[in-house]
């Protein structure tokens, strides 16, 4: 009996850790963020990853030339030769876990002092009126009530989308790299197992 129970604890965590897939664990630059000099970036999972594609675009989604160092490694590290100061990037990867899933994500950053015109978007979600602010210094950002737990923004040019999870009290702040029309959805939690979501279409200018 024993040994039947040891079986089966072991069974169980080789399954957990057989299915489980890669997941990013550390960006440089962090995600959202300004900062005045950049080299490289730096892409940190929780395995081992093979790089199936990596890009990086600038506001008009005009393609960065970049050289990935390792095609397969736990960090991955990019090195950017030629890039431009005052512009808001993005960047967008997609790369192979160890269980052999696909997965991308994107990221959103501002290199140096990019100006942007300061500017209110309206827009009616789960029958409720929210503004989206866009600062001089181009952060947006969105009050919102507590049982709204993520943003997700998407936009045919740029395919993964961008996920907003992480929270600042009431306030939700992201990046948006490119002008167009953005698919905006709002994640509301109904109770501990229930959610639900709403798209609405948005046009950044």
């Amino acid at each position: 009996m024993k040994k039947y129970i040891i079986f089966l604890i072991s069974a169980l965590l080789f399954n957990n850790t057989a299915f489980s897939h890669s997941q990013l664990v550390n960006a440089d630059p962090v995600n959202f963020s300004y900062i005045k000099k950049l080299n490289n970036i730096k892409l940190e999972f929780n395995e081992v990853v093979t790089v199936s594609k990596i890009e990086l675009f600038d506001s008009k989604f005009k393609n960065i030339d970049i050289i990935i160092k390792s095609s397969e490694a736990q960090v991955i590290d990019i090195n950017i030769p030629k890039i431009k100061n005052n512009e808001i990037y993005s960047y967008r990867y997609a790369i192979i876990s160890a269980d052999g899933h696909p997965i991308s994500g994107s990221g959103v950053f501002i290199l140096g002092n990019k100006k942007f015109t300061a500017k209110n978007y309206n827009i009616n979600f789960f029958d409720t009126d929210f503004i989206i602010k866009r600062s001089s210094k181009g952060l947006y950002n969105i009050k919102v009530p507590t049982n709204i737990i993520s943003i997700e923004l998407r936009n045919k040019s740029l395919k993964a989308p961008i996920i907003v999870s992480k929270k600042n009290k009431d306030n939700f702040s992201f990046m948006i790299p490119l002008n167009g029309e953005w698919e905006v959805t709002l994640v509301k939690e109904l109770d501990k197992f229930n959610q639900i979501r709403e798209n609405k279409l948005i046009n950044i200018n």
